[in-house]
């Protein structure tokens, strides 16, 4: 799988065309408009979700994996079971999508974590995954009003649901992870985010 993206990269940076796809991506994504490549021509290497796909029926261990989870949720009586992966594709990430029942994607604004996006959210409807997107570290420049207008079309250009977004924060990042900060600061604006979206998430289809 890792080789057949590189050969793709490589592929794409001796054309000479890694800029222009990612910045078509990235105007596409926040524009909703044609600009020469459509969603489905920017994914569209060749043979991409069917190596993904064989890869998932050959490469990996779904079936331990999947009873994996389910001993562990049984063991300690969970009612949800969250898997952390790596970004991007990485076998780790496939695996767990490939069990998973929903499949949450938090990403920043920025043109590389869209471009990524926009491929997870094309694999996951190859392997009829529902997709669900938060949107994290929204600039503080930016308006309530302003920040949800463009969160909701990428929503919409992407075809997935958003579940919500939440803003920069210097104070969690001067925290430096030393303890749970919405646990540390209850009435904080940023923990009623999270605790909005953890009642999402508690109302998606499949999450029991």
């Amino acid at each position: 799988m890792k080789n057949c993206l590189k050969r793709y990269k490589i592929r794409y940076l001796k054309q000479g065309k890694s800029q222009l796809l990612g910045l078509n991506f990235l105007r596409w994504t926040l524009c909703g408009r044609e600009t020469g490549h459509s969603l489905e021509t920017l994914l569209s290497f060749p043979r991409f979700c069917e190596e993904i796909l064989k890869s998932l029926r050959s490469g990996f261990e779904l079936d331990s994996f999947s009873n994996a989870i389910k001993k562990l949720t049984e063991k300690f009586g969970l009612d949800y079971l969250l898997v952390d992966t790596h970004p991007g594709l990485e076998d780790d990430t496939l695996l767990a999508m490939g069990v998973c029942n929903n499949l949450l994607v938090v990403s920043r604004l920025d043109q590389q974590d869209m471009f990524g996006t926009g491929v997870l959210a094309e694999v996951a409807r190859t392997l009829e995954k529902p997709v669900h997107l938060v949107l994290n570290m929204i600039p503080s420049a930016m308006s309530t009003s302003e920040a949800s207008r463009v969160i909701n079309k990428i929503g919409a250009n992407f075809k997935v649901q958003v579940l919500g977004w939440l803003p920069f924060s210097e104070e969690i990042t001067n925290s430096l992870s030393k303890s749970v900060f919405i646990l540390d600061n209850p009435r904080h604006p940023i923990t009623k985010r999270f605790n909005e979206l953890a009642t999402k998430l508690e109302g998606l289809s499949g999450v029991n």
